[in-house]
């Protein structure tokens, strides 16, 4: 089956994946860029197709693949070309059909052209059909494929012959289906094979229990070999007669597990409704197919989704059973080998055993390096193991998972029923064994699964398996003993390396990483930047020498008498042979190497590797650990650290590893630089010799694309992914373990913010910065995590104590500082795009053109079916305090996206909405009211309904309840509005706005997704969001970093805190959240009137700069007025001369009564609906206006009292205004009142 726009995104599967039947996989190609597109084959898995290269392609997307049935191979191309019609269509079409119809003998071409080839007067569809004949190819289609009556899908061969071709309406899609028959190809029969099994579920228990226990009260025997023979020999007696071998033939023909019988008589109930249509052509029947068919696709989903949430409920404590189940979700299907015969098993065994002995033979023969201490203390030394009961050994196989090899005699799943009974037997074989230091040759031979390193590697290349070794149960109970005692040992001793994260307990890959980047964290506290070198080895289980390795027992570890005995037989001779279904190859010895996939193996492979971490500690660089990964970091003082530090260790970690036969991969070995931005392009780093390859950086300076990276966006993708396929709630909580559990190993680590902060807090050496930033390592972003790749943190962190003293620094010198952070903030990163958002569909949604989400973090909605565009919103979803995605960032509702903002809550969950803005504002709508007026008691947008329950005002918000309800159901939604925000500007009291911020916080409806918006949803919203993290960051830590907040918020959402008006205020509230450590004091703040205007929507750029006076004189640490007359440099009183304006100047910054900003609403003025002369909306601008910038004294924004105000600080504002007096400076551009709140 071949599918178009299947609009699946690159390493996205889930949709794929539930769409294919059990006995299927696919092939499938996604759009690399945006949205929409999408190829997809879905055949049985005996079907093999091969995928075939293609030239890159740029105006229409293609699969290309070949089918091989017996003789016959047919070249099939699926094509889909966007409906915007490209000039090099035709041109880029007619050089690869040539080529094709060059090359192969029979060619099959089919897809959504987009061409109305049945309209004659089409001067497109008439080339195209012109170059299908000059091709001597052939179009079957004649009728029309879609609901508006065009011929758009299309089949197209040479030689291929197509019978009972069909169009028919399947009524999923505006798209009709294709159906065909191929005659040259054999009709499929279902794959029948003979299989031999036994009837395990008949064997009655009490027999199997008394014949088991019968043979296990004979404990004594001559020799180890003997009882093991007997072990075996008698347990598959016992299941020759209870479960006796036998044979039948299965096709192996099955439907989903969750496909119950209700299911499948929807399905044949719309077969009929189907046939039923198509011969009596009535409408009234294909409307009655459609609805069933809709019917039946939501009982599909229900059906599913309960199947996955009950099984990933179920596996609740077991996050083994929890990754396979979402990874058989997320990822693709394993392809399987064409071949699966003896000859292929001996191939593979050939190509494992070759590449280690090509390994080993590589390396340079180098002298050892030099020795490290290993003399053992004489209480260090582990001669002999403690002999074990029949309790221990029974505990230890009841805790193992019930696996088979093909070695065991018996089922391990009857071994653990009846283990009461068998365990003197097993337990007398275990202690022999380590009694005597020896291993029968039964349990030392393995049998070797090829796993696919990745499941989209090629199936036919031997090189992209990996050996897994499958070894008999007894053998994995052994080593479990010797394996406990061992560990004890290591431990008790202080053996183990103290920086190796892998197979110990309480030691990971989350662990390993918050080490190593708490390090670099710490290293860049210190102005400094790190280097960190990741080496990763080849083959490294498969080639460690076994000489050397029992050197390293006993030397380093500390083993002798039996206990090294015991090891040495144990690596003496093991064979090994493949294995694939029913076939397997010749037995090979091995002569090297420790068995992946068994018990002993990890430990001895870490044994092995402790001398490395001596050789690092000798050249003082930090490292850690994982298995065979290595992360070598070091801080970058100067240039010479390298040949000081690093080139001398690296030199000698290369001779070790050549000695010990272990050789480096260099196509995994990877250097990252990782620093401030003025430490990375302050570096002269330009490449680093690594063993003779030169690694070096292509990004200098490092783009801001590289430098945003906090928090870590894969989590939504996956749980949005994920919620078509889960139903109750009670499943979320295992998914979102699944997201923070990513392996690192695999490059798809994620750590959630809140688990590394309270990880950190309790450790005082931890960095203040591990608290709030990460490194976001990502496995798909290549060119982040590549040795080419520089990562850069954006963060300024300032203490709290010296807070103040960063303001001040800040304002000096004309407020330049202040400016020059503003501006070197990102205003949005170029390399993420908004594609999306500039689809023709979706432009129409935008409020201001240049404000867009982003693709990667975008609010999608549920898509509705004939609608282009209608999952788009422009929202945002933006991370909160210790919580990803807590905010929707959104812009105030147009008239015809009302109904899609009802959607979004809905979708999402949301219960409340903070509104940043009035609806109507400086004589323009700013939003449009989507909320019941006052005489009305409901509005309705599309199919939801909502109603106002109640409302209360205060003076500078209004809070309401509302009732959305929505096909029967209904939620309640909490509405804070806060009128008292003028755009583009800030509140005029930050003690206000902060109470507002914190009363949201406390009297929202539910911990759900706050949706925040203004105007365009960037300015105010970001400056509100930014604000709730600080309230409470800075109750938790001992620093502030506010220009790494922001440029965290416009990392998932363009230009958020849009102005310098607005990032001054973050600070001004941060210095009254610091000096009121949180209560409702009032002290100095800004009155930004004059700053509004230096920002626009329209430019997105600050376009002129703000001249000030010189900073006050003398001590500034004397008064907090001094602090706050430098951080504005104004004066709003006084002479010319002074630097002071003389009211109702131009430059005052008065407002006239009646003006926008006076309070009161004069005829005419901009309240009043109308336009005046002279007035706001008028074109010009009065002096006195509200554009004017001046403001009279006695107006809202003047900062004088009028008789009848509040004047119990009068004297205070006397005094400020003596103070200003005093200050020297020039004229002033731009005013800012400063008084107090």
């Amino acid at each position: 089956m071949c599918l178009t726009e299947t609009w699946h995104k690159p390493e996205s599967y889930l949709a794929l994946n539930e769409a294919c039947p059990p006995g299927y996989t696919y092939l499938e190609k996604a759009r690399s860029t945006g949205r929409g597109g999408g190829l997809a084959v879905i055949h049985r898995r005996n079907l093999h197709l091969t995928p075939l290269p293609l030239p890159v392609l740029a105006t229409f997307e293609c699969l290309l693949f070949k089918c091989k049935l017996q003789s016959i191979t047919t070249t099939i191309i699926l094509i889909y070309r966007p409906p915007k019609l490209h000039s090099g269509f035709i041109t880029e079409l007619q050089d690869l059909l040539t080529t094709l119809c060059a090359t192969s003998s029979s060619t099959l071409i089919l897809g959504d052209f987009n061409l109305h080839v049945d309209s004659p007067s089409n001067h497109h569809a008439a080339e195209f059909l012109e170059l299908l004949d000059c091709l001597h190819l052939k179009q079957h289609i004649v009728e029309p494929t879609h609901i508006k009556g065009h011929t758009l899908d299309l089949v197209i061969t040479d030689t291929v012959l197509i019978t009972n071709l069909r169009v028919y309406d399947l009524g999923v899609s505006d798209h009709k289906a294709i159906s065909m028959e191929i005659p040259q190809v054999r009709p499929y029969h279902k794959p029948k094979r003979q299989m031999q099994f036994r009837n395990i579920k008949k064997i009655d228990p009490v027999s199997l229990n008394q014949d088991m226990q019968t043979l296990s009260s004979i404990t004594q025997f001559k020799s180890l070999n003997e009882s093991v023979d007997y072990f075996n020999s008698g347990l598959q007696k016992i299941l020759e007669f209870h479960a006796p071998l036998k044979t039948k033939t299965v096709s192996f023909s099955r439907s989903a597990p969750w496909y119950t019988d209700e299911l499948r008589s929807m399905k044949t109930a719309g077969r009929a409704l189907e046939r039923k249509s198509v011969a009596s052509g009535l409408a009234v029947y294909k409307l009655a197919y459609r609805d069933h068919q809709k019917a039946y696709s939501k009982a599909l989903a229900l059906a599913r989704s309960n199947f996955y949430s009950n099984k990933i409920t179920g596996s609740n404590g077991n996050s083994k059973q929890l990754f396979s189940t979402i990874n058989s979700l997320l990822k693709p299907p394993t392809q399987s080998h064409s071949d699966n015969s003896a000859d292929q098993c001996n191939r593979l065994m050939d190509f494992f055993t070759n590449k280690v002995t090509a390994i080993r033979s590589s390396l340079p023969v180098i002298p050892s390096p030099s020795s490290v201490n290993t003399s053992i203390n004489s209480e260090n030394i582990f001669s002999k193991f403690t002999m074990v009961t029949h309790i221990q050994v029974e505990n230890i196989i009841k805790n193992m998972r019930a696996s088979t090899c093909s070695l065991d005699p018996l089922p391990t799943s009857l071994i653990k029923s009846n283990i009461t009974v068998i365990s003197p037997l097993i337990t007398a074989i275990i202690n022999t064994s380590i009694q005597t230091g020896q291993i029968p040759s039964a349990l030392k031979s393995a049998v070797i699964h090829p796993h696919l390193k990745k499941s989209s590697l090629d199936p036919e290349n031997l090189a992209n398996y990996r050996p897994i070794s499958n070894l008999p149960f007894l053998t994995k109970v052994l080593e479990k003993v010797v394996a406990a005692q061992l560990h004890n040992h290591l431990l008790t001793h202080n053996l183990y390396e103290k920086f190796q994260s892998g197979f110990r307990s309480a030691h990971s890959t989350e662990t390993a990483l918050v080490r190593v980047m708490n390090d670099v964290l710490m290293t860049s506290d210190q102005g400094s930047s790190s280097l960190l070198l990741l080496l990763d080895l080849s083959a490294a289980f498969d080639t460690v020498d076994h000489h050397t390795l029992l050197n390293r027992l006993q030397n380093e570890v500390g083993l002798s008498g039996t206990t090294l005995s015991w090891f040495q037989c144990y690596l003496s001779g093991r064979t090994e042979h493949v294995a694939i279904g029913q076939a397997k190859s010749l037995p090979h010895t091995v002569t090297c190497g420790v068995p992946q996939g068994s018990v002993l193996g990890p430990a001895l492979f870490i044994i092995y590797m402790i001398p490395l971490g001596k050789i690092i500690r000798k050249h003082k660089l930090s490292f850690h650990c994982y298995a065979d990964d290595t992360q070598l970091y070091l801080k970058m003082d100067s240039p010479s650290t390298l040949s000081s530090s690093l080139h001398p260790c690296l030199k000698e970690i290369k001779a070790w590893m050549a000695t010990n036969y272990l050789q480096l991969n260099s196509n995994k070995t990877e250097a990252i630089l990782i620093g401030t931005p003025h430490q990375i392009q302050s570096s002269s780093i330009s490449n680093i010799n690594v063993f003779g390859w030169i690694l070096r950086h292509y990004l200098s300076p490092p783009p801001a694309s590289l430098s945003l990276s906090f928090s870590p966006p894969a989590p939504l993708p996956v749980l949005t992914l994920l919620s078509a396929c889960v139903y109750e709630s009670r499943c979320w909580l295992a998914l979102c373990g699944y997201c923070a559990l990513q392996r690192a190993d695999s490059g798809e680590f994620l750590m959630p913010r809140f688990a590394l902060t309270s990880e950190l807090q309790e450790n005082p050496q931890v960095s203040p910065k591990a608290a709030l930033l990460q490194v976001h390592i990502q496995s798909k972003c290549s060119h982040v995590l590549t040795s080419s790749a520089v990562c850069c943190v954006w963060s300024r962190p300032v203490n709290k104590k010296s807070f103040l003293q960063h303001v001040e620094d800040l304002c000096s010198n004309d407020n330049a500082k202040f400016q020059e952070e503003f501006s070197a903030l990102p205003k949005l990163l170029q390399d993420l795009a908004t594609t999306d958002a500039d689809l023709p569909c979706n432009r129409t949604k935008n409020r201001f053109p240049n404000i867009k989400p982003y693709n990667n973090n975008r609010v999608k909605l549920l898509s509705q079916p004939g609608s282009d565009g209608s999952d788009y919103i422009n929202a945002s979803f933006v991370s909160g305090y210790l919580c990803p995605n807590e905010f929707i960032a959104t812009q105030g509702p147009l008239p015809g996206t009302v109904a899609a903002f009802w959607r979004m809550i809905w979708e999402t969950g949301t219960r409340t909405i903070v509104m940043l803005t009035q609806c109507f504002e400086k004589g323009r709508i700013r939003c449009h009211k989507y909320w019941p007026e006052d005489d009305k008691p409901m509005s309705v947008f599309s199919d939801i309904l909502v109603s106002k329950v109640s409302e209360e005002v205060f003076p500078d918000w209004t809070v309401r309840t509302l009732r959305v309800e929505r096909h029967g159901h209904y939620i309640l939604v909490r509405h804070f509005n806060y009128t008292s925000w003028p755009e583009h500007g800030v509140p005029e009291c930050c003690t206000t706005l902060l109470k507002f911020v914190r009363a949201v916080r406390t009297h929202r409806l539910e911990t759900s997704t706050i949706v925040v918006h203004c105007s365009a949803g960037v300015g105010r919203t970001g400056v509100y969001v930014a604000l709730d993290h600080l309230i409470q960051h800075v109750r938790d830590h001992d620093f502030v970093d506010i220009y790494g907040l922001v440029a965290e918020l416009r990392s998932e959402r363009m230009c958020m805190v849009q102005n310098l008006a607005q990032y001054i205020f973050l600070h001004q509230s941060t210095l009254e959240l610091l000096n009121n450590k949180g209560n409702s004091q009032s002290i100095w703040f800004v009155s930004y009137s004059a700053l509004e205007k230096t920002d626009s929507l329209e430019g997105m750029e600050v376009t002129h700069s703000l001249r000030c006076g010189a900073g006050v004189g003398g001590d500034h640490h004397v008064r907090r007025d001094a602090i706050e007359d430098q951080l504005t440099q104004i004066s709003p009183t006084g002479s010319a001369d002074s630097g002071s304006v003389q009211p109702g100047s131009a430059d005052s910054g008065s407002v006239q009564p009646g003006s926008a900003d006076s309070g009161s609403v004069q005829p005419g003025s901009a309240d009043s609906g109308s336009v005046q002369p002279g007035s706001a909306d008028s074109g010009s601008v009065q002096p006195g206006s509200a554009d004017s910038g001046s403001v009279q004294p006695g107006s809202a924004d003047s900062g004088s009292v009028q008789p009848g105000s509040v004047t119990q600080d009068q004297s205070n504002r006397d005094q400020l205004t003596q103070d200003q007096s005093k200050t020297k400076g020039t004229a002033h551009e731009h005013h800012v009142t400063v008084y107090r709140g």
